[in-house]
C-alpha cells in the first residue's frame, strides 16, 4: 500500500507518533484534523483497496471538513458515486468537500465554491493587511454557507477575505 500522508504508515499502526511529526505539531505544519484525516484516509484506503492516494492538507471549519489533495487524487478520495468520501465523511463524523491542492488562487476558489462560478479575484492592500475580495456569480449555489466559505478561504490565504456576488 503506497499512501502520501502526513504521517508514516508506521505511526497509524503503532498508535504512536514519532519525534519529527510531534514537532510539526507543535510548529504547527501538521494539525490535529490532518492527523484524524489522515487516520480516516488510512482505514477507508484498507477497506477500499485504494493503494496510491494521499492528501496535502485538510481544514476544519464548523461541519465541514475540506481536504486538499493532488490532481490525481481528487477522483479517488470521492470515488464511484462518492463512497469514499461518504466513508470518510462517516468516520470523520462531518462534511467533506474534496478539492485539487493548488497555488493558483483561482483554481483554489473554484473548486471549494463550485457549483457557483466565480467571477474574478482583486487583492486590496489595506492598513490591516492584505484583503482577498472574491467575486461569485450566485450566492444560492455556493456548497457551504458564506460564513464558513469566509473562514475556509482565510485558512487557505492566511489573510482577509471580503466575498461579494455579481
Amino acid at each position: 500500500m503506497t499512501l502520501r500522508l502526513p504521517i508514516s504508515i508506521e505511526e497509524l499502526k503503532k498508535g504512536e507518533l514519532l519525534e519529527e511529526t510531534r514537532k510539526k505539531l507543535r510548529e504547527g505544519k501538521l494539525s490535529k484534523v490532518d492527523l484524524d484525516v489522515t487516520k480516516a484516509v488510512y482505514e477507508v484506503a484498507k477497506e477500499k483497496n485504494l493503494t496510491d492516494v494521499g492528501f496535502e492538507r485538510a481544514v476544519e471549519i464548523g461541519d465541514v471538513i475540506i481536504i486538499s489533495t493532488q490532481k490525481q487524487d481528487v477522483g479517488l478520495l470521492i470515488g464511484k458515486g462518492g463512497s469514499v468520501a461518504a466513508a470518510l465523511s462517516y468516520k470523520l463524523n462531518k462534511k467533506i468537500r474534496i478539492i485539487e491542492h493548488s497555488d493558483n488562487p483561482h483554481k483554489l476558489i473554484s473548486d471549494l465554491i463550485k457549483p457557483a462560478l466565480l467571477k474574478g479575484i482583486n487583492v486590496k492592500y489595506a492598513k490591516e493587511g492584505k484583503i482577498w475580495r472574491v467575486r461569485i456569480d450566485n450566492k444560492n449555489k455556493l456548497p457551504m454557507n458564506e460564513e464558513t466559505l469566509q473562514l475556509a478561504l482565510k485558512q487557505f490565504f492566511t489573510s482577509n477575505v471580503e466575498i461579494t456576488y455579481d
